[in-house]
């Protein structure tokens, strides 16, 4: 099985695939793997060969969501049976420890409902258990990526079908034509021209990522710190505060204040600045 040169590559997916579209039916299958395992080019490198099966085409990069909205709009706009969409980093966006909250029944809902335009959807994530477990019941397909192998250049994988029932998901091998289980299969690396695209992509994400983390990091900061002023600051103390927070320029702050100068804001501001700092060291209140 282990032999590019005699298996055909992912045949066995593929054909599980165009079984589903045939039945009128989605297919949704989760990839997982530890970060190098290479789970993310396998997944796309999958919707490269079904995408050169099913339309005789190019799988293209815009096919890769980072978020809820991308892959629903992205599906809204479907044509054709059988498109694909990779959704990056599914435990995250629908993580097992947020289960039943509104995202995630969200997410239930979409990939219930990719059925109906029969879209194919693959999703990557460090751990099956980090994900939802209601969209892992969603799911037809497990691939577990265990390592690249690099003298063959392909990425070993463990394909499981997932058959849910009412109390727990059920994991079945595929089998060959000649009716074998099959243990293993491989993905070669995506084409270059996808790669240096998905790779470019993937940076940008996290440059996002960070970004939003840090503004997250700052307003809770600041909600931390106004929650600190409100149990020890008088009322003109919080309002100078206030605006200090909002990093209202002093020149304009006074004059909201109704204040005759300046020097009076800043000496409400300096009151309220060593209150806070005594509260948040353990100082009296």
């Amino acid at each position: 099985m282990m032999n590019p040169n005699e298996t055909p590559e992912a045949k066995v997916i593929l054909d599980f695939i165009e079984r589903r579209i045939k039945k009128k039916l989605s297919c949704n299958i989760i990839f997982s793997g530890e970060l190098g395992k290479g789970k993310s080019y396998s997944g796309i490198r999958l919707l490269e060969l079904w995408y050169k099966r099913r339309f005789d085409e190019l799988f293209h990069i815009s096919h890769v969501c980072d978020t809820l909205d991308e892959a629903v709009l992205l599906g809204r706009d479907f044509k054709r049976k059988g498109e694909g969409i990779l959704i990056e980093e599914l435990s995250v966006l629908a993580g097992s420890r947020e289960s039943l909250t509104k995202i995630n029944r969200l997410w239930n809902k979409f990939m219930d409902t990719c059925r109906i335009k029969q879209i194919v959807i693959v999703g990557n994530t460090p751990y099956l258990n980090f994900i939802d477990k209601h969209i892992i019941s969603l799911s037809q397909v497990w691939i577990e990526t265990l390592g690249v192998n690099f003298r063959k250049k392909v990425c070993v994988c463990k394909p499981l079908i997932l058959q849910p029932s009412q109390r727990k998901v059920y994991y079945h091998r595929f089998v060959d034509d000649k009716g074998d289980e099959i243990q293993l299969c491989f993905f070669k690396k995506p084409s270059e021209e996808l790669c240096k695209t998905y790779d470019n992509l993937k940076e940008k994400s996290v440059h996002e990522l960070y970004d939003e983390i840090a503004q997250r990091m700052l307003l809770e900061k600041k909600k931390q710190l106004k929650e600190l002023g409100k149990k020890a600051l008088a009322p003109r103390e919080q309002e100078a505060y206030n605006y200090y927070l909002n990093k209202i320029p002093a020149k304009e702050a006074y004059k909201k204040m109704g204040l005759k100068s300046v020097n009076t804001y800043y000496n409400y501001l300096n009151n309220a600045k060593k209150k806070v700092e005594e509260g948040k060291y353990g100082g009296n209140t």
